[in-house]
């Protein structure tokens, strides 16, 4: 087990153990997909996505989506209440990530998570090698299942990249799973677990 779920427990996961199980239900009984949608970039080039030459990398679109979990088909209500969270929970997914990842941002999680959630994402292994250089991403996408009240949600996420290493291009991988709660007309993040490791 890594120290990061280690920290995850002792400090957090505890006070929102009951969400959590809601959560982690969304993710395993999750059936009906509505259409993938793609939060749209910034426009900002981060530092480290900049070529050799100093020209912006390209980086993988964001393909999330956004469906009603539970057993049995969900109702109109449940369809009407998990669309209207859509935008918002993918942005939310999507900002995590390329502040770990892209923009090495970790004060932004600051308004994306609850403050011991994003003091146990700052600490973890989910963040960007500290001096790579020259990333770009080559697939980032998600599902989020969303429970009947639209109030807590399960994201499972991958994201492959690749970068410059000490002079050398790897290839990285990260798989995570972020629950969310509903906070007023945001979403936070409230627990996490992940994987980040090199790929051959």
């Amino acid at each position: 087990m890594s120290t990061m779920i280690n920290v995850q427990r002792r400090f957090w996961v505890p006070v929102v153990a009951g969400a959590v199980t809601v959560a982690v239900a969304l993710v395993l009984l999750g059936l009906l997909a509505v259409p993938t949608g793609n939060p749209a970039d910034s426009g900002e080039v981060p530092p480290v996505a900049v070529g050799p030459d100093g020209e912006a990398l390209p980086q993988a679109k964001w393909k999330v989506s956004v469906f009603p979990s539970g057993i049995g088909k969900p109702s109109r209500s449940q369809k009407a209440a998990v669309s209207k969270q859509r935008d918002t929970l993918q942005n939310v997914v999507a900002q995590v990530f390329d502040a770990l990842i892209l923009r090495k941002d970790t004060g932004r999680l600051k308004s994306l998570a609850t403050p011991g959630a994003a003091a146990a994402l700052r600490r973890s292994k989910l963040q960007l090698p500290k001096d790579m250089t020259e990333v770009e991403t080559l697939r980032r996408s998600a599902r989020v299942g969303v429970d009947e009240k639209a109030t807590h949600a399960a994201a499972r996420v991958l994201i492959t990249f690749k970068g410059v290493l000490d002079d050398k291009t790897i290839r990285m991988q990260q798989r995570s799973t972020l629950w969310l709660q509903k906070s007023g007309a945001g979403w936070r993040v409230i627990a996490f677990s992940g994987t980040m490791g090199r790929l051959r």
